[in-house]
């Protein structure tokens, strides 16, 4: 059985194994973690006396220490930043506000030079009214101020989404179990193999070895400038064969990307076209159902009907696509490791406004930029309404999103536009003031359902009538909103202004209408 161990210190330098067991400080519980069935370490939480309570164990008055024991043969460099990075970031919702824990953490994802080994042991130790120390077979490697570095290192093990659930109840309460003893073993009578010993200093060394050798390399490249000359040359062609390689290497892979994900988008118009043709059918051998009662009512041609459920499925793509964007979020991690990207995905959706089957098209994208368009897929699905003359009760469609860390725009969507069959002449003048007010009312009201009345506003008594113009485009998108109230409880304002923008896209408007935009007027009169 392989496995890894992980101790957390309060240690400066290299401490002798006497006074780490000297600390007063008890095993209060252990683990084993796993990824993907693989073992990679033993883990231990050692704490002034046991204790379950998280809140406590996280308190910056509770002295602890983590102990982690590497039971893999191999933990690469790549290996350990994808697990930290990926585990750090979904059980702490939010950046720490201090840039020197940020960067600590930055460190902690990247401190391994070469590949972690057997018998290797990473801790970190914290201290009331001290720093967070991490030590690499008891050396030290990063030395963070406050207990913020190890809370966010602790809460990968307690936190919300912890390795399992079994490993989280381990960790908080050491069971009696023979694996638990045979943990309690290994973690208390661990030794540094000699081999280990000083791995870090080594590392460090070597770099520096490596940067006086360039020193030393320019110093002779004065003396003997014929020959760095050669060794210059011969350098160069040694990077440019590696770049060369690398390229070579990020083309075939992204060709590779490229070629999948055109498959994968010709299989959905595949779909598409497969599931316009049977509905056109289905609705060609029901002649009663698709025409009026009228004994002079045609019946349309195949194409017709063809044309007109492929423009229903392009509006209900068009839906979709359109408030995924409104309802993406860039996760705040994804920017912290400068993850970004573009995520196409296919999936099912169905009568009920459910989505299912979603595949992205490129699992090398980040997994949390994927695990979000999921989640906007899946909200988005639910707020979009479904035309009525759409046949059948699901149908595949794709959506894509485009994360990019100077917050380039999505490409902009246009309106699908109804076939000859479909299209509504505008409306007479006497006609359009009914369709403009009931499309009027029925987003006022969808805007003035979602108020909030801020609860610091209510505590401070605030109160008044706020008053907004609301511009929306033809295609629904909203425009510029203007203050009419000029209201002095600018928390109020902001109120309004947000339920506004939760409702929007809104539906287009109405076909009959002459209208290229409408401003809407909105209020709402907050009363305690």
């Amino acid at each position: 059985m392989i496995r890894v161990f992980l101790m957390i210190t309060v240690l400066t330098g290299m401490l002798p194994l006497t006074q780490l067991q000297a600390a007063e400080l008890v095993l209060n519980g252990s683990a084993s973690y796993y990824h993907l069935t693989r073992e990679y370490y033993v883990a231990g939480l050692y704490l002034p006396a046991p204790e379950q309570n998280p809140d406590a164990i996280l308190s910056p008055d509770t002295a602890k220490r983590m102990q982690l024991v590497v039971s893999t043969e191999r933990w690469s460099p790549r290996k350990w930043a994808q697990q930290w990075q990926n585990n750090i970031s979904i059980n702490n919702d939010n950046l720490s506000a201090d840039t020197q824990v940020q960067q600590a953490i930055m460190e902690f994802t990247q401190f391994p030079r070469d590949d972690l080994r057997r018998h290797d042991e990473i801790t970190i130790e914290y201290q009331p009214g001290g720093n967070t120390r991490v030590l690499l077979n008891r050396e030290q490697v990063i030395d963070s101020s406050g207990v913020e570095l190890f809370n966010y290192l602790l809460n990968t093990w307690i936190g919300k989404l912890p390795p399992s659930r079994e490993f989280r109840q381990n960790i908080l309460q050491q069971d009696t179990s023979d694996a638990a003893e045979q943990h309690r073993r290994l973690l208390l009578t661990h030794e540094i193999p000699a081999a280990r010993s000083g791995l870090y200093s080594g590392w460090i060394s070597a770099e520096r070895a490596a940067q006086q050798a360039e020193q030393e390399r320019q110093q002779q490249q004065a003396r003997a400038a014929e020959r760095e000359a050669e060794i210059a040359a011969l350098e160069a062609r040694k990077q440019r064969e590696e770049e060369a390689r690398r390229l070579a290497e990020e083309r075939a892979a992204r060709e590779a990307a490229e070629k999948l994900a055109q498959q994968r988008a010709e299989q959905l118009r595949q779909a598409q076209a497969a599931a316009i043709k049977a509905q056109a059918e289905r609705l060609a051998k029901a002649p009663a159902k698709n025409n009026t009662s009228s004994t002079t009512a045609m019946v349309r041609s195949p194409d017709i009907l063809a044309a007109e459920q492929d423009y229903y499925l392009q509006q209900l793509q068009w839906q979709l696509q359109r408030q995924l964007e409104a309802d993406v979020s860039y996760p705040a991690w994804a920017r912290q490791f400068a993850q970004e990207g573009l995520v196409e995905m296919d999936l099912e959706l169905n009568r009920a406004g459910e989505a299912f089957n979603l595949r992205a098209r490129d699992e090398s994208v980040a997994k949390l930029l994927i695990s979000e368009v999921q989640r906007a897929v899946l909200s988005a699905a639910g707020k979009i309404r479904i035309n009525d003359g759409l046949e059948g009760q699901q149908w595949p469609l794709s959506v894509r999103y485009r994360f990019s860390l100077q917050d380039t725009p999505q490409p902009a969507l246009a309106m699908p536009q109804p076939p000859k069959s479909l299209q509504v002449q505008q409306a007479a003048p006497a006609q359009q003031v009914p369709l403009r007010q009931n499309y009027e009312d029925a987003q006022r009201e969808r805007i003035l359902s979602s108020v909030e009345y801020p609860k610091a506003a209510q505590i401070l008594k605030k109160k008044g009538l706020v008053e907004l113009q609301v511009e929306i485009l033809r295609d629904g998108t909203l425009g510029a909103i203007e203050d009419l109230s000029n209201h002095r409880h600018r928390e109020l304002t902001q109120a309004l202004i947000n339920a506004v923008k939760q409702n929007a896209p809104f539906p287009p408007l109405p076909a009959g209408l002459s209208d290229s935009r409408l401003k809407l007027n909105v209020s709402h009169d907050f009363k305690l």
